[in-house]
């Protein structure tokens, strides 16, 4: 038998089983929670603490927002008894009852009602906004967690194979139809493969650790994932700019810009709390010689300064609201004009993979096993040719997996363009 010939049957014996993980890790067994689907993933954003904390919060807000009275104060009431002791025929008991209700005159308990709800819609907005950024980030994670889980099982089948390799030299030697330098080749491709393992368990692990805080579940074991990547369908290329144009109906800005005028509600609030006020009532009189004298009282606390500092600091703190909305607006502009970009580029660059790159690829190692079948190629041009198809397999779902991301991010972030639609048209 020619030599080419029994080094090719020898690489055809079936591979032996792939070392499981615990074997990479020396023993080591590591508790993992559970499996989860992408949109199990999203849906469990819902019940993180920050998300749940701040809608909570924003209901019981709103709940005690209904109990704030229109009016401020309540009634004074200033009861005087005492006695006449002068002149000697005159002397009694006497007693005066003053009654008064202040009013503002600036409709203070007006303005107070108006600032509690602004910083109640500045809370809804705020937990919608962390809801949107919770689920980019578990879908984020999902989909890095599931790309690396796949790469993973192509890793391992790589390792098997190489594994097999060096058994199959081993055996080539001992035929004297290969070198040691050939065996030496072998191992060196093997202990690349079993480093390549490590280092994608140790980020799945990590990666499956993201997860798990990003969903809120117990941060101290990895999530994996179950099921494929997502298929999301996009609206046209036309209507999502036309969404992504609204920029001001993002949760992130609105959040900005309800919070500016809540400042401004709040400012307002000050300078009515120490608006003049006016006093308004009556007092009763019962004098010693049991007559009743009844007299009206009118009255007003005049302002000074009309709550100049408490005014100045809203102001200024509305003024930096503007201004973050503004910065805010910027940043998320740059990031869906990103977004869009990669929808395209990332369709190309997989395109490129799967339509050129892999298929030539495998073509290469078919004509190389041929070759090394009919004596015509070496051994070692057929293990370059596999190794090249399979670091051209990595890159493909490397590619992939960033293809799916842009398109779940313009998805997550059209959703919310509706959303916001949908529930500023509900409220008028």
């Amino acid at each position: 038998m020619h030599a080419s010939t029994l080094v090719l049957a020898l690489l055809l014996t079936p591979p032996a089983p792939a070392p499981t993980a615990d074997e990479h890790h020396h023993g080591v067994v590591e508790l993992t929670g559970p499996a989860l689907t992408f949109d199990e993933s999203l849906g469990a954003t819902a019940s993180t603490a920050w998300v749940r904390g701040l809608e909570e919060s924003a209901q019981r807000k709103r709940e005690l927002d209904q109990s704030i009275p229109r009016v401020t104060s309540g009634p004074q009431v200033q009861v005087m008894p005492g006695a006449r002791v002068y002149p000697s025929e005159v002397t009694g008991f006497e007693i005066q009852v003053t009654a008064t209700q202040a009013w503002s005159l600036d409709g203070y308990g007006r303005k107070r009602i108006a600032a509690a709800k602004s910083e109640t819609e500045v809370i809804e907005v705020e937990a919608r906004a962390q809801a949107l950024e919770q689920q980019l980030a578990a879908a984020h994670a999902w989909i890095r967690l599931h790309a690396v889980e796949l790469e993973l099982e192509l890793a391992k089948s790589e390792l098997a194979s190489m594994q097999e390799l060096v058994a199959t030299m081993i055996r080539a030697q001992e035929a004297g139809v290969v070198t040691r330098a050939d065996v030496a080749q072998s191992r060196v491709l093997h202990a690349q493969a079993e480093a390549h393992v490590n280092d994608l368990q140790g980020a799945v692990h990590d990666l499956g650790l993201v997860l798990a805080r990003e969903t809120g579940s117990d941060a101290s074991k990895p999530l994996v994932t179950r099921g494929d990547f997502p298929n999301i369908t996009l609206p046209s290329e036309d209507e999502l700019r036309r969404r992504f144009a609204e920029l001001d109906s993002l949760p992130a800005v609105a959040k900005q810009r309800l919070l500016a005028r809540s400042e401004r509600a709040r400012a307002a609030e000050a300078k009515a709390a120490s608006a003049t006020s006016l006093n308004a009532g009556f007092s009763v009189q019962r004098e010693a010689g049991s007559d009743v004298v009844v007299f009206g009282v009118l009255g007003a606390n005049v302002s000074v300064g009309a709550g100049a500092r408490t005014q100045g600091q809203a102001t200024a703190a509305a003024r930096r609201a503007e201004a973050e909305a503004e910065a805010t607006a910027l940043a998320l502009q740059a990031t869906l004009t990103t977004a869009m970009h990669e929808l395209h580029h990332t369709q190309g660059q997989l395109e490129i993979l799967g339509e050129h790159s892999l298929p030539a690829h495998a073509a290469l190692v078919a004509s190389r096993e041929q070759a090394l079948a009919m004596g015509e190629g070496t051994q070692a041009e057929l293990l370059r040719a596999r190794a090249e198809h399979s670091a051209i397999n990595r890159d493909y779902l490397e590619a992939q997996a960033e293809w799916v991301w842009a398109r779940v991010e313009v998805w997550l972030y059209y959703e919310a363009f509706v959303a916001e639609q949908r529930d500023g048209e509900g409220s008028r």
